[in-house]
């Protein structure tokens, strides 16, 4: 009979699952099924780190980041137990079955529930065989070959977290160093057995997309703190996997680490995989389980290679964007310095010199933050960028002043003096997409530049270009205010030789009817003539007017 048996873990995590109601189970040799387990509450920390914001995380094939999968926030309520049932000789069975105990930790008003770890039966003389039988398969098909060194989900893991740090470059401080640290947890949920990557995996998404939904620096520095909890309880579930032989034997038969990224490839693999893990556990004798378990082994390092293989080759691709990203902005740097003009006193120099310079950078998100990094590197590298950006601020404000200055001239809208370049702050976007939202920003400052250099030059000018500048931004006059312009335009120049042809010609012009400016030129005719007096006839003119 297998005794079941429960104790505490010397090391407790925060996400640590909670015990849950296990599948009914057989009964034991001798007629007495384990005590059934009852549900506990959720657990809460794990609901508080949910994203707020859609999203999805494609880097080292992670789950979505929208939320918890289903499977994983049913498992979320309670423990994960699994039951290996490994079918040795035809007659014993030895199944070891795992009870999880809840441990409660007050730290402040967050409760944190402590992993137990899993009680093993007591020998009975068979479960030592199997377990030199594992350690065998273990030896043999495990570690390096033959001298040669075999691929591993942690050394592709290595490889999926250059490949983040070379992706994440300008972006936010602290962002790349934390999504790089994903594929290596990744790598350790992916050993873990199925039900276990459920809960963890979408532990993880959540943490990922709240962090990358983060808006600031404090925010996202919060998010890492509980992520470092979180990672200390993957690494300490990850390393009782690892020691116990039979878990690290049955873990050889899940996908590797970023199988997601060999498409089609990937899933036949996959089911290859399955079907080998099938053929272990129903295998009658050892000769057999070593022959599923030496194909499963061969499967996975060749899906491993293929993996490593993809992650090389988009790394350098990145890196070869990189460093053309790095070139760009190097050249339009030195090419917008030695712009040549005609007048050497030309005073929107500046204005030219910093739009070349836009036109060429901002055109990627690669460009975007290669601006960036080389900013934070060597912020002197662009002081000459910081002086054009001064000098156009100068003139900005003196063009706005100079523009809006007649007193007789109704409001228009002026441009606002552009802000620099440099000042562009990327700890307050969010990282998902921040290359981007970063590009998105300098876009918008490039439009403010191209806007102050049109105010700028018509400023400068005198006659018809600066006035269809005003007349171009100036607001439509509301309809009522554009007649009562065309009536005392008309009533002015009533008394003035020709006034009613002048008015047609040069006056004001309103959107009312013939009728009304008909009416209009009679009164101003009439008091034209002889003043007010002759308004005695005007019944007259309306009955002509009615009858023509």
């Amino acid at each position: 009979m297998s005794v079941v048996a429960s104790t505490r873990s010397s090391s407790p995590g925060l996400f640590a699952p909670l015990d849950t109601p296990t599948a009914p189970t057989r009964p034991t040799a001798d007629g007495e099924a384990p005590p059934r387990q009852t549900r506990q509450s959720p657990l809460d920390t794990l609901r508080s780190l949910l994203p707020t914001a859609g999203g999805r995380h494609k880097a080292g094939g992670l789950p979505s980041q929208s939320a918890i999968p289903h499977r994983a926030t049913a498992h979320a309520l309670g423990s994960f137990q699994r039951h290996a049932d490994l079918h040795g000789a035809a007659n014993s069975v030895t199944r070891h079955t795992a009870v999880n105990s809840k441990t409660h930790h007050r730290i402040g008003t967050q409760e944190r529930f402590a992993p137990t770890a899993a009680g093993a039966p007591p020998s009975t003389g068979k479960t030592a065989p199997r377990g030199i039988e594992y350690a065998h398969l273990l030896a043999r098909y495990e570690g390096s070959a033959r001298g040669r060194t075999v691929p591993s989900d942690s050394g592709n893991a290595g490889k999926f977290a250059a490949l983040q740090i070379e992706t994440m470059r300008g972006a936010p401080h602290g962002a790349a160093s934390f999504e790089a640290a994903q594929p290596a947890l990744g790598a350790k949920i992916t050993a873990l057995p199925a039900r276990e990557q459920d809960y963890y995996r979408g532990a993880q998404a959540a943490f990922v997309a709240r962090y990358e939904c983060a808006g600031t620096s404090a925010a996202r520095d919060q998010i890492a703190r509980h992520f470092q909890a979180f990672a200390k309880t993957i690494d300490h579930v990850y390393r009782q996997t690892h020691e116990d032989p039979a878990k690290r034997v049955r873990s050889e038969f899940n996908p590797p680490y970023g199988a997601a990224n060999l498409g089609k490839e990937g899933k036949r693999a996959n089911a290859l995989l399955e079907r080998c893990r099938h053929r272990f556990e129903r295998a009658q004798t050892p000769q057999l389980r070593e022959a599923a378990f030496a194909r499963a082994v061969r499967i996975k390092h060749d899906m491993q290679m293929r993996i490593g293989a993809l992650a090389d080759h988009a790394l350098d691709e990145t890196r070869q964007r990189w460093q053309q990203a790095c070139a760009t902005v190097e050249h339009a740097l030195t090419d917008a310095g030695a712009l040549q003009f005609g007048d050497p006193y030309d005073r929107e120099m500046a204005f030219s010199r910093l739009e070349y310079f836009a036109n060429k950078v901002f055109t990627s998100p690669e460009n975007a933050r290669a601006f960036k990094e080389m900013q934070q590197k060597d912020p002197a590298r662009f002081a000459v960028l910081a002086q054009w950006e001064a000098d156009v601020q100068n003139r900005t404000t003196w063009a706005r002043q100079s523009i809006s200055s007649n007193p007789f001239r109704r409001a228009f809208p002026v441009p606002e003096v552009p802000k620099n370049y440099l000042d562009v702050d990327e700890n307050t976007l969010p990282t998902v997409r921040s290359g981007q939202s970063l590009l998105d920003r300098y876009q918008l400052l490039r439009r403010d530049h191209a806007s102050a250099h049109e105010l700028y030059h018509a400023a400068l000018q005198r006659g018809p270009i600066k006035e269809n500048y005003i007349a171009a931004r100036m607001p439509p006059e509301p309809d009522w205010q554009q007649e009562l312009e065309e009536v005392v335009c008309r009533l002015l120049l009533a008394p003035v030789p020709f006034g009613g042809v002048l008015a047609d010609e040069f006056g004001p012009k309103s959107p009312m009817s013939d009728d009304v400016r008909t009416g209009i030129k009679v009164v101003c005719g009439l008091l034209g003539q002889s003043g007010l007096g002759p308004l005695q006839n005007f019944p007259e003119y309306s009955a002509a007017l009615t009858h023509r």
